[in-house]
C-alpha cells in the first residue's frame, strides 16, 4: 500500500513498509511508547519484507541532529527513492499509521498507546 505525500516542492508516494520501518526506529529510539511484540509479529506476517531490528537495517544511517526551532518533530526521516530524497516527518508518519489502521492494512495499536503518545508530546496527535 502506498501513501501520497505532498510537500511544497513535490508530490511523492511512500510505501507502508517504509513507514513501518520508520516506526520501528522511533520505538527503538524512545520517541514512541513500546509496541507489543504480538503487533510486530502480526505486521511482519502481513509485510514479510520489513525489518524491525535497527541492527539489521543495513540501509539506514543516522545523521547528526539538525536543530530547528520551527519544528516540534522529535525525529525526521530522509527516505531515498530512486534519484530523490524525501523527508518524512513524525506527524506524517503517525498519520499514515493511523490511516493504515483504519483501513485494516495493519492491526490497530491499543488506544492506550495513542494516549501515552499524546501525553508525551502534550497534544492530540493525528488519528483517523
Amino acid at each position: 500500500m502506498y501513501f501520497d505525500c505532498i510537500t511544497s516542492k513535490a508530490k511523492y508516494q511512500i510505501h507502508l513498509s517504509v513507514v513501518l520501518e520508520c516506526l520501528a526506529i522511533c520505538e527503538q529510539q524512545g520517541h514512541v511508547p513500546i509496541i507489543e511484540k504480538s503487533w510486530w509479529n502480526d505486521t511482519q506476517r502481513r509485510y514479510p519484507g520489513i525489518v524491525i531490528s535497527l541492527e539489521d537495517m543495513k540501509h539506514v544511517s543516522q545523521e547528526k541532529p539538525i536543530y530547528c526551532e520551527r519544528s516540534d518533530d522529535p525525529i525526521m526521516f530522509i527516505v531515498a527513492a530512486q534519484n530523490d530524497e524525501l523527508t518524512l516527518d513524525f506527524v506524517s508518519l503517525l498519520a499514515i499509521v493511523s490511516i493504515a489502521e483504519e483501513h485494516g492494512v495493519i492491526s490497530k495499536l491499543h488506544d492506550n498507546w495513542w494516549l501515552i503518545l499524546e501525553n508525551i508530546y502534550g497534544q492530540p496527535l493525528i488519528r483517523a
